[in-house]
């Protein structure tokens, strides 16, 4: 179980972990930060407008110790739960910006792992440390099942959990044997716009995903909940009284009858014969290559939140070729923004970005002369080939796209697990 914040797991799965402790499982429990950056609920708990790094920092303590009370309380080992103390507001940065450079908190001003029990040590806040902390915990239990965020949660640092946690997941697959069974990776979601509803206690209710990311290639399951577990999972809730005085009814509203998780598995890209690398904008098939489709929008999301300008993205391949197409929404002209497609293999080498400029059809970055890129503006496309030995021959990775304005995020697809066959 991964979480980015302490309080996370509990929501998103505090069911599922009482049930797999109930039946005798072991459940182990990945804090990547302790919830040292949240700053409405610092001022609350200090009753200050001026909170101190000290008090940051003693903050991430208290809510360790609410983290260990909850968890135990589900019936997870002491020596199960385990905190990396990176950054909490940081975990996108270390993971978009800084894998190999050093970030520093905005709040406990600190650039390394300042906790003294870290389960990994007082690491530089970079992304390939956090990766290989989370890696080295990932390999040694080898779960059957690995529960992460969703990636697509409107929390940075939720959805950056998710592409750390997936990318260290997926290591583990390249380098399993073909007739092994790779863990099952389930996600949850936390921050999504009017979601979830109503708020307050309501267990005769379901958790149910929210209409617009119910779509044909996404797999929900649901776990219906014994009444012990949903009585557990209420009473986490209580135990985080740092989080509860300020946001109790969204909390308790994540006390249901059931849970909700999708199912998230690396896509397979197979290779489909006679594309024209000189031409990738034509040759895309009938048939379904969406690597991301923006989710529906309904009324209540578009008032709570900006629009998503990245529409969709497709990959492909084809006779030792890669392929990608992006359709961005006509909210925005493209001289507005910028596309980058960054892609993190299970490796842990540092990752390759290609930065498309399309007022210009120009691109930078990693072997960018390989790339053959035309952009349509009439159907708002970007399309672009590359051959597939630039990569060296890796074929698993992370890959998502992002639309930028200077360094804001205008919409991305989120992160997701590929391997190209």
């Amino acid at each position: 179980m991964l979480a980015p914040h302490p309080d996370d797991e509990c929501l998103g799965a505090a069911g599922l972990m009482k049930m797999a402790a109930d039946a005798g499982q072991e459940v182990h429990v990945l804090m990547l930060t302790s919830g040292d950056g949240f700053v409405q609920d610092a001022q609350r708990y200090y009753l200050s407008l001026s909170v101190s790094p000290e008090e940051y920092l003693h903050l991430g303590y208290e809510r360790q110790k609410e983290t260990i009370s909850a968890l135990t309380s589900l019936g997870v080992a002491r020596d199960h739960i385990y905190f990396l103390g990176f950054p909490d507001g940081g975990v996108d940065a270390l993971y978009r910006t800084h894998w190999s450079k050093t970030f520093e908190s905005s709040t406990t001003t600190w650039s390394r792992v300042p906790y003294l029990e870290a389960a990994a040590g007082p690491l530089s806040y970079q992304g390939r440390w956090l990766w290989q902390s989370i890696c080295t915990v990932v390999q040694r239990i080898r779960p059957r099942l690995l529960v992460m965020p969703h990636p697509l949660d409107g929390h940075p640092d939720h959805w950056a959990t998710h592409s750390f946690g997936r990318l260290a997941a997926l290591g583990l697959e390249e380098h399993s044997e073909p007739e092994q069974d790779h863990a099952t990776v389930l996600t949850y979601l936390i921050h999504w716009p009017a979601w979830p509803m109503p708020l307050g206690l309501k267990t005769r209710l379901e958790q149910e995903p929210p209409p617009g990311l119910i779509q044909t290639e996404r797999l929900w399951r649901q776990l219906r909940l014994t009444p012990p577990a949903i009585q557990a999972k209420q009473h986490t809730m209580t135990v985080y009284t740092s989080q509860m005085e300020l946001i109790k009814p969204y909390m308790l509203a994540f006390v249901r009858s059931t849970e909700t998780f999708e199912e998230d598995g690396a896509r397979l890209v197979v290779n489909r014969q006679g594309r024209d690398p000189g031409s990738p904008d034509r040759g895309w098939p009938n048939e379904t290559t969406v690597a991301f489709r923006a989710p529906a929008e309904d009324l209540v999301t578009r008032m709570a939140k900006s629009p998503n300008v990245v529409e969709s993205l497709e990959v492909s391949q084809s006779d030792g070729y890669g392929y990608l197409r992006l359709r961005w929404l006509r909210r925005r002209e493209p001289d507005e923004f910028s596309i980058v497609i960054r892609m993190h293999w299970p490796d842990g080498s540092a990752p390759w970005q290609w930065c498309f400029d399309l007022s210009t059809s120009s691109v930078s970055g990693n072997a960018e002369e390989a790339l053959t890129v035309k952009v349509d503006h009439s159907a708002r496309e970007l399309s672009a080939s590359w051959p597939l030995e630039v990569w060296q021959g890796r074929r698993w990775m992370m890959l998502g796209a992002e639309a930028l304005h200077d360094e804001r995020v205008l919409g991305r697809s989120g992160y997701l697990p590929y391997h190209w066959s």
